[in-house]
């Protein structure tokens, strides 16, 4: 319980709860509820005040997989707006690509030529929409040893702690520009292009739900669809 005594001015408040400012010269007691304190004093009180919830520290255990890097990656492709647009580029491509050579090889069934190459065009481009991903997340776990270890990840309202088998880093929320999910990961990008992805499969519903409010509480913004 919190006692807050008015002299009719501003006063330091504690971490995470607002400046409060009352009405009234009588000692107030704030009582942290879901939702927000709400006041208890004299009648004719009704002070409300919203504060910012605290979240208890949220550990994690997992070793990331080959699936769970492609999650990554189509999520970012989904949510970063040059990816995004660079994605819808291709399927155009890719189906006006098929349609011209469907329809060329229609009209002029001798001339191959064009149809053939357009065939070949669609196939680089479904390498790039639907193969791509998986190489990719592919070449990470190869090439990248810690990638393939186990890791402890502990966040708090302090950051960010990541433990594994051959390195340890605390990372500060503001070093984080953007989050994202799906069904089956998280997203956390600090940098244009790099991002951590953990595994929703080594959390609870209860974790889940933990850790997206950390991120809505700390990083500056949720990439955007």
């Amino acid at each position: 319980m919190l006692k807050y005594r008015n002299s009719r001015r501003r006063y330091r408040h504690p971490p995470g709860f607002p400046a409060i400012r009352l009405a009234s010269d009588h000692d107030v007691d704030i009582e942290v509820i879901a939702g927000g304190p709400r006041s208890r004093s004299q009648p004719g009180l009704t002070t409300s005040i919203p504060v910012h919830r605290i979240i208890p520290p949220v550990q994690i255990s997992y070793q990331l997989t080959t699936d769970d890097y492609r999650q990554a990656i189509q999520t970012f492709r989904k949510h970063n707006r040059r990816s995004r647009w660079n994605v819808r580029g291709y399927y155009f491509s890719f189906f006006l690509c098929l349609c011209v050579a469907v329809t060329a090889t229609v009209v002029d069934p001798h001339e191959p030529g064009l149809p053939v190459i357009l065939c070949m065009v669609s196939i680089v481009l479904a390498y790039c929409l639907w193969y791509a991903p998986y190489e990719t997340a592919r070449k990470l776990m190869r090439g990248n040893v810690s990638a393939q270890e186990s890791h402890l990840l502990e966040l708090t309202d302090g950051g960010l702690q990541s433990q594994s088998e051959s390195s340890s880093a605390h990372m500060d929320w503001k070093m984080f520009c953007g989050w994202a999910e799906n069904e089956k990961v998280f997203l956390i990008l600090y940098a244009a292009y790099s991002f951590i992805p953990v595994p929703k499969r080594a959390m609870t519903e209860a974790q889940q739900q933990e850790f997206r409010a950390l991120l809505q509480n700390h990083v500056t913004e949720r990439m955007k669809s």
